[in-house]
């Protein structure tokens, strides 16, 4: 569990960085909950 924290660490700083957007946050959420194969296609997306 703690490398998602890390990463989640890690994409909460982009979000700061890129500006307190409702969306983005709510995309940081689901995430977090989603299992690991979405959660990389997700990533992979927004990189």
């Amino acid at each position: 569990m703690q490398r998602y924290e890390k990463y989640l660490v890690l994409i909460i700083k982009f979000a700061v960085i890129f500006g307190h957007h409702i969306q983005l946050v709510s995309a940081i959420l689901l995430l977090y909950f989603l299992d690991e194969l979405y959660r990389s296609t997700i990533l992979l997306i927004f990189i």
